[in-house]
């Protein structure tokens, strides 16, 4: 009996060790997945979490110059050189959607290029305090503010990294 007892307590030992083993790679392998990349071009219309967003043009501006756009207005907020595109999203969803602006980024090359001017973005988007929020069917176009801090090329807007990778090429104005 004692003999018996020890092989089936050995049993549901390893059965039960395969059983968390593989449990465990599982639970990984859905966490952490690779997220699917997307690059777009500015432009092209993209799809993110419901919505559909579309990229203008940028043009770069020497603090002093979009200062003096705004009549002054904008004296120790600008930066010594800042990168201004528009951002256009739609909600397509039935639902209301929110989209984090102030937490989106630019990459030079393979470089960080920093996130959205929090103080240029108030003033240019004052409806909005940093998450856009949207009702089904809505479209709003949000202007974004970025410090320009390297070789203004190959820039790309970073929308989300995970669980999507989005980015879109930005295209300078002529």
């Amino acid at each position: 009996m004692n003999k018996v007892y020890k092989i089936i307590v050995s049993a549901c030992c390893i059965i039960l060790t395969v059983l968390i083993t593989v449990r465990v790679i599982y639970v990984n392998k859905e966490i952490y997945s690779s997220p699917v990349e997307r690059n777009y071009n500015t432009g092209e219309e993209f799809e993110y979490d419901g919505m559909i967003m579309k990229l203008s043009e940028y043009k770069v501006y020497r603090g002093e110059e979009l200062n003096s756009m705004y009549n002054n207005e904008l004296t120790g907020i600008v930066d010594e050189n800042d990168i201004l595109f528009n951002l256009t999203i739609t909600n397509k969803s039935n639902e209301k959607k929110n989209y984090n602006a102030s937490a989106s980024g630019l990459m030079y090359g393979y470089e960080s290029g920093g996130n959205v001017n929090p103080y240029l973005y108030k003033y240019f988007n004052p409806e909005h305090q940093g998450i856009v929020q949207l009702n089904p069917n809505e479209t709003c176009t949000i202007t974004l503010a970025f410090p320009c801090v390297t070789d203004c090329s190959n820039i790309k807007y970073i929308v989300s990294l995970y669980p999507e990778n989005i980015k879109v090429k930005l295209n300078k104005c002529v």
